[in-house]
């Protein structure tokens, strides 16, 4: 099971890859705003049927699609977020603003990792979910 994990977890690197390679021209042609709705779109259509658990996403198989999915589309965000602040903002601006979105994302991952430190805690306690009764951790 752990070299299935392994080789897609290598398919969801490359479709990072893949999706800074070919998105970036579809970025420059689209434009900045388009091009992040579209993305934004479909990292929010893959997490919630990732979400959903059973319902959308049966197997390992269903999960690592999704993934993927999600890996590609997530690789173009920076990218169309810079193109809309060049696209909209004069050129004195660019440097703070740019500044200021890097910032908010590493804050973001700050808090979304905190966030899961607790919820790993908390699922390890055997508290039961919904969606998915006792979430197994393993604590080894």
């Amino acid at each position: 099971r752990q070299d299935v994990i392994s080789r897609l977890l290598a398919f969801s690197t490359l479709s990072i890859a893949a999706g800074k390679l070919f998105l970036g021209p579809v970025i420059d042609s689209l434009g900045g705003v388009l091009s992040l709705q579209m993305a934004l779109s479909t990292l929010c259509i893959c997490l919630c049927s990732i979400g959903l658990g059973t319902q959308t996403c049966p197997t390992l198989t269903a999960l690592a699609i999704y993934w993927i999915v999600v890996d590609f589309a997530f690789s173009s965000c920076w990218a169309a977020c810079v193109k809309t602040i060049r696209d909209y903002m004069s050129e004195e601006r660019w440097s703070r603003e740019i500044g200021r979105l890097a910032m908010a994302a590493r804050t973001g991952n700050a808090i979304s990792f905190a966030f899961f430190a607790w919820l790993l805690q908390w699922a390890s306690a055997g508290v039961t979910t919904p969606s998915a009764g006792a979430i197994p951790v393993d604590a080894s």
